[in-house]
């Protein structure tokens, strides 16, 4: 196995805030003409962030585009290979699946960002109790509790990855192209601004029963 740690500072070392691994070249060349044969970029739409109980766009903390793969895609399988190693060897959470069975394509051109925030997301209400014929997987009761970021490239400028765990470790995630981080879903994170070029990148979130 290829998975160590990966970190901006010891501070990041001790606090094991992230995990991280190089995807074998040949295997991202096959990620990205993967990409190419789906045509995802020409198939992106304006990134949502959570809003009350839906999702919007919000320009003011988020700009980026994506589009999601489905969790029947090879990629998908082998990015979950890795969650559930590095999840096994460190984290050992309660996982299921991929949160609303998918993963993300993401696209950042210059001027785009996102702000501090985390992945844990919670319900913001709490459905009628259904009757037994409705009875059915009711995705409010999952929480994210394992994030990944796969990078697809380096040649832009700006776009940096950093991780905040308080109450005082910051982490700089490498700018590297193939360089699959995997962290808990409750670390605040951002992406800086790019400054020039494209950031493309692969995310997803790992769903588990609701922490109890």
């Amino acid at each position: 196995e290829m998975l160590r740690s990966l970190v901006g500072s010891e501070m990041c070392i001790r606090d094991r805030v992230y995990l991280g691994l190089q995807i074998p070249q040949p295997m991202l060349e096959y990620i990205i003409l993967t990409i190419k044969e789906l045509d995802l970029d020409h198939k992106l739409s304006p990134a949502e962030i959570r809003k009350d109980e839906g999702w919007a766009v919000n320009n003011q903390t988020r700009k980026t585009n994506s589009k999601s793969i489905h969790a029947s895609n090879w990629i998908a399988g082998m990015l979950w290979h890795h969650i559930m190693r590095t999840n096994h060897h460190n984290f050992q959470y309660d996982i299921t699946g991929w949160d609303t069975d998918q993963i993300e394509y993401l696209s950042y051109d210059t001027g785009g960002f996102y702000k501090w925030h985390h992945d844990d997301i919670l319900p913001m209400y709490q459905p009628p109790t259904p009757s037994l014929h409705e009875l059915d997987y009711n995705p409010l009761e999952y929480n994210r509790k394992l994030s990944f970021s796969l990078l697809l490239n380096d040649d832009y400028e700006g776009g940096e990855l950093q991780l905040l765990y308080p109450p005082h470790t910051f982490c700089k995630v490498p700018k590297e192209k193939g360089h699959l981080v995997i962290f808990d879903s409750r670390v605040q994170h951002r992406v800086n601004p790019v400054k020039s070029g494209t950031r493309q990148s692969i995310v997803g979130w790992a769903v588990g029963p609701r922490w109890r």
